[in-house]
């Protein structure tokens, strides 16, 4: 899908599914849009945490592939990792990270990601695992255009609901949450993450998705 050229977009701004040829871009939103994380699992240098996130996403750690990545004038700056019930997630995180480093500082990446703990869809949800813009490409629209695509692909499948966690000294990500109808529904606590990542606590947030008319009476006629 084309959104359309806003206000505050200063060029044409597409959202679409990935493809494989799209790895190395989204490692390098990633590593824009989480440099703190990237830093503590990978080190200091950025080709040795483009490796990193680069293997992460082959081992589908972070499920771009069921994802939507956002383009402006034909260049990837934003990630929507989607999971969705029922459908697998990692798969050889261990092996993909020891492609890529040595023994020790694999084991170190593999701790890091433990402690950002990984999240799975339930029956009848979406989860929005990472929403990612690369820095430069910040305040023009692209992460509600992700949002609301990510919605759309969530009703497509008739789920109920999507879900996602924030941190809480996230406010740009939450106002853009609950602009887009997410909820606030629990708070987590996570002391381990306040000393490696500088954020310690945040928001289980949900956007009970609408369904129209249509979807509606089409869904009781069954």
């Amino acid at each position: 899908m084309t959104v359309n050229k806003s206000s505050d977009t200063r060029g044409v701004l597409t959202v679409r599914a990935p493809g494989e040829e799209d790895l190395g871009h989204i490692a390098e939103v990633l590593v824009s849009a989480f440099p703190a994380e990237a830093q503590a699992a990978f080190g200091d240098e950025p080709d040795r945490q483009l490796a990193g996130v680069r293997a992460l996403l082959r081992a589908n750690a972070v499920p771009w592939r069921t994802g939507l990545v956002a383009e402006l004038d034909g260049e990837v700056v934003g990630l929507a990792a989607l999971a969705w019930p029922d459908e697998k997630q990692r798969r050889g995180v261990w092996r993909e990270l020891r492609e890529e480093m040595p023994p020790f500082a694999a084991l170190r990446a593999l701790i890091v990601l433990s402690l950002l703990g990984e999240e799975s869809a339930i029956p009848g949800e979406g989860l929005l695992s990472v929403l990612g813009v690369r820095k430069e490409a910040r305040k023009q629209g692209v992460g509600r255009a992700l949002v609301q695509a990510s919605l759309e692909a969530a009703r497509r499948r008739d789920l109920d609901a999507v879900r996602l966690s924030v941190a809480s000294n996230n406010p740009v990500a939450m106002r853009l949450y609950e602009r887009t109808g997410f909820r606030r529904k629990g708070r987590w606590f996570a002391p381990w993450c306040g000393l490696m990542f500088g954020f310690w606590r945040g928001y289980e947030m949900v956007n009970e998705i609408e369904k129209r008319a249509g979807e509606l009476s089409g869904k009781h006629s069954q």
